[in-house]
């Protein structure tokens, strides 16, 4: 995630206002799975809740993204981009027709699998949380301690 964020925040650099926002969200939910990833090397059942979170906390960031990207896509003229009218209007509806088709469904699946795989993942990092308590509470404490050292 952390190297999605820092090649996102770089694309900043060439003006793009989007990348800076999309970029600074990736760097926070990085920063939060991997202290999320540290508690939980050390069994620490905060973790389980910083993780569900920060799931959630992926997730807009995608849903503002893909709105974001969608709007603009709707809002570019797709035959300014060929360099203007094809001469036919019949053709140059129908461009703009597929253009829009293709944006709802490239964005439209982006928000969805961006709403869906977080908060699957979130789920399961919940459903976890039983599983960690009951590990600690029917393992010995030097275990326990052991293994949470080791991290």
């Amino acid at each position: 995630m952390a190297l999605f964020a820092g090649i996102t925040l770089l694309s900043a650099l060439f003006g793009s206002i989007s990348a800076l926002v999309m970029g600074a969200g990736l760097a926070y939910v990085a920063f939060r799975e991997i202290k999320g990833s540290k508690l939980l090397r050390g069994l620490d059942n905060t973790a389980i809740q910083l993780l569900s979170r920060n799931q959630l906390a992926l997730a807009v960031v995608i849903v503002a993204y893909s709105g974001w990207s969608l709007i603009a896509s709707l809002r570019t003229d797709p035959l300014a981009a060929m360099g203007g009218s094809t001469g036919d209007p019949g053709v140059d509806a129908l461009t703009r027709q597929i253009s829009s088709a293709v944006s709802w469904g490239v964005y439209g699946t982006m928000c969805i699998l961006g709403i869906l795989i977080p908060a699957l993942t979130a789920w399961y990092y919940k459903s976890r949380g039983r599983a960690l308590t009951q590990f600690k509470a029917h393992t010995p404490p030097w275990v326990v301690q052991a293994l949470a050292a080791e991290n």
